[in-house]
């Protein structure tokens, strides 16, 4: 049946062709058989909407979602869900780990209606993408109703709907207002802002069970690196308190390794099950740099665990790894990781008494219990008698249906990976695990490198969009790769993607970064994240990415560093606690210096010198004498543009200042834009005559080189002796 208003592109003689099926995402390619007549997140898709004159059914997910897949199984298989989405809307399927801008804006919309944000997403638009309803998870009878009601209001009362879009940009508009960019404000205020974020943390810190805030509980890795990288007796505690809890806890697959999204409870029992390679990185460097710190064995073992994961479980062929393994399985979720008693007792025979001593048994979330540690004064040696156990009880494992493996390879959490490696290879000194990096990292950077620019997602993605995380996250790779002594060769390749970054992402208007290049569909509202999250975010990591490049000796990246972290001031001030990630890195005592330099006065006087010639007039006159380097000058008297500052004399002599008669030379034209000011380069003498005999002269200057960039106005002075 044809739509009416037109034939959707992907309609073929007659029949629906969804263009899921060409996708690379498996979560949307396992939505191409959907009666849903699904469409990409694209321009030709939002043109549609606006020519049918119909409102957007949007939904975002992502392949290790659980309730994404359950979304899928209720609802969109449906035919009278089916039949409303195809009749009465433009019903576009998103990826959330292809499409993060998309995620990001719509995340926004979730916030401001007053819903938590979460996956799946389901969102109602109007044809220009801007959302009037914004839910998660929705059964197919709520999902129906919600359709139906939208479809009757669309029809006869379409202005209600309006109001209520324009409500919801009011509120996320709101929030950008609170965070402005405040010219006058002191930039180094930012060495105060880790103090504040740590009182934040210290109050949702759960101090019975480690972690933050009650259920659902995530491990939130920027905020544990924070608390370790401030290393005050506090923040120590709370860090160690919560990865102890996680490592001991059910987030902790101590059979095959590595670490689950989340606990359903406050208590870190019951995991939500997926286990993403954002994760395992981030966990990865905390582990190694908690071993190093307190050399707890659970803490070497958890590092241990999960480089057994993402070698068995999810690296690819190539030997970089794919993005997650899913909650979901068709034994159903979390199947594969608990444990029935006959499959404990055939598994391990004569050594299941063994296995009691060691872990407890938790079925509190019912269908087979999980395995955890138990509380134990020797945790070596309970390791050394784990270690033949876990053997058994992983071959058992192999055996059943495993979850579903999301086999996208995300170029940023890639570059998490090998950091991680990195950190652990530091902590180690495993010259293995520095080689496996490296190599890694040189087989990410090939492939995942097209004629774009680097892919968010290796060989698939919308072609024209690129992402500032992505950059950012491969750069600081190989500043870490370089700084563990890989060679010299990871300075070299960060150069070449911080410049190709600055080239791609940097607002030389707003003095920020973007989060994406390209216009492959616009957006109502910003992409931009509004703190670190589950991973930091894209202007944190390139912060960092920069402030590494600046310690390791290249001031040209300064001005660029100034400027990104003066743009953000506002939005870190007002919520410290929120951007762990870019705050941890300034917290060590060694940043503060870092940060204090790079708004420092920059002397002028070191490419200006001033001297005294005799006038004819005898010691009352003269001439003072600028001379000023090669590829600067100064400012003439008068400045002809706002903003710049002129060069002016000043006398004085014991009892203070003297007035002066000045004769100001009428300097070279400078055009800037449309307008033109006098300067002074080379040799610049100025005439002056005064009634007393003076014992100082002062130049107030301003020196600019000729790229443009101007220095703070200095003063460099003369003192005529007797």
């Amino acid at each position: 049946m044809l739509l009416a208003g037109g034939v959707p592109a992907a309609a073929q003689n007659g029949h629906w062709r969804s263009p899921l099926h060409e996708a690379s995402s498996p979560y949307l390619r396992k939505h191409a058989g959907n009666p849903v007549r699904w469409r990409l997140w694209n321009a030709s898709t939002l043109e549609e909407a606006v020519r049918l004159d119909r409102p957007i059914f949007l939904s975002i997910g992502y392949a290790a979602c659980y309730w994404c897949h359950v979304m899928e199984r209720e609802s969109f298989r449906d035919a009278e869900v089916a039949q409303q989405l195809n009749a009465h809307f433009v019903a576009i399927k998103v990826d959330r780990d292809e499409r993060p801008d998309v995620d990001r804006a719509y995340q926004r919309a979730l916030i401001a209606s007053g819903t938590d944000a979460g996956w799946p997403s389901t969102l109602l638009l109007l044809p220009d993408g801007r959302a009037f309803v914004a839910r998660t998870y929705l059964g197919r009878d709520e999902l129906l109703s919600l359709l139906e009601a939208a479809s009757v209001t669309w029809r006869s009362r379409r202005s209600l709907i309006h109001q209520q879009a324009a409500t919801l940009e009011r509120l996320i508009a709101a929030a950008d207002a609170d965070v402005r960019v405040d010219e006058a404000a002191d930039p180094l205020l930012l060495t105060s802002l880790p103090a504040d974020a740590l009182r934040t943390l210290t109050r949702q810190f759960d101090a019975e069970y480690g972690g933050f805030g009650e259920a659902s509980k995530f491990p939130q890795a920027p905020r544990l690196d924070f608390l370790m990288a401030c290393a005050s007796p506090s923040s120590m505690d709370m860090a160690r308190k919560t990865l102890q809890a996680v490592a001991l806890g059910g987030l902790h697959d101590i059979v095959g390794g590595g670490f689950h999204r989340y606990s359903t409870d406050r208590q870190w029992r019951t995991p939500h099950y997926e286990k993403m390679l954002s994760d395992q990185a981030q966990l990865l460097g905390l582990f190694s740099a908690a071993y190093r710190r307190w050399g707890d064995p659970s803490f070497r073992e958890a590092v241990n665990g999960i480089l057994r994961f993402v070698d068995t479980e999810l690296r690819s062929p190539d030997g970089v790894w794919f993005a997650a393994t899913s909650a979901h399985s068709s034994a159903g979720e979390g199947a594969y990781y608990r444990w029935r008693e006959p499959e404990l007792d055939e598994a391990l025979g004569a050594d299941r008494q063994l296995l009691e001593s060691l872990v407890t048994l938790d079925d509190s979330a019912g269908g087979g219990a999980m395995l955890r540690w138990r509380t134990s004064d020797d945790r070596a040696s309970q390791l050394k008698r784990w270690a033949s156990v876990r053997e058994r009880l992983a071959g058992a494992r192999r055996q059943r249906v495993a979850p579903d493996v999301d086999r996208q390879i995300v170029t940023g959490w890639n570059a998490l990976m090998v950091r991680g490696l990195v950190d652990a290879a530091i902590v180690f000194d495993d010259e293995g695990l520095l080689t496996r990096a490296a190599e890694a990292m040189t087989r990410l950077t090939e492939m995942a490198r097209s004629e774009e620019g680097l892919r968010h997602v290796v060989g698939a993605g919308p072609p024209d969009v690129r992402y500032l995380e992505d950059y950012a996250a491969v750069g600081g790779a190989a500043v870490r790769l370089a700084d563990a002594g890989a060679g010299a060769i990871w300075e070299a390749r960060a150069v070449v993607i911080a410049d190709e970054m600055l080239a791609r992402f940097w607002n030389a208007e707003l003095h920020r970064f973007e989060e994406r290049d390209g216009t492959s569909g616009a957006l109502p509202y910003s992409a931009r994240a509004s703190g670190d999250a589950a991973e930091p975010a894209a202007s944190s990591l390139a912060i960092i990415f920069l402030a590494d490049l600046v310690d390791r000796g290249l001031p040209r990246y300064r001005p660029y560093l100034a400027r990104a972290l003066r743009s953000q001031l506002a939005m870190l001030a007002s919520e410290p606690a929120a951007w762990p990630s870019m705050l941890g890195w300034f917290c060590a005592p060694s940043r503060v210096k870092t940060l204090r330099q790079l708004w420092a006065p920059e002397s002028s006087g070191g490419r200006v010198s001033l001297t005294v010639e005799p006038g004819e007039n005898g010691e009352n006159g003269g001439a003072a004498v600028l001379r000023i380097d090669d590829g600067w000058h100064i400012q003439g008297n008068p400045v002809a543009l706002e903003g710049l500052v002129a060069t002016e004399l000043r006398f004085a002599d014991h009892s203070g200042d003297l007035p002066a008669q000045v004769r100001y030379p009428e300097g070279e034209p400078l055009t800037i834009g449309a307008q033109s000011t006098p300067v002074y380069s080379g040799v610049t003498r100025i005439a002056y005559d005064t009634g007393t005999r003076p014992d100082r002269i002062t130049a107030v200057i301003q020196a600019c080189d000729d790229t443009g960039r101007c220095l703070v106005p200095d003063r460099i002075s003369y003192e005529i002796l007797p």
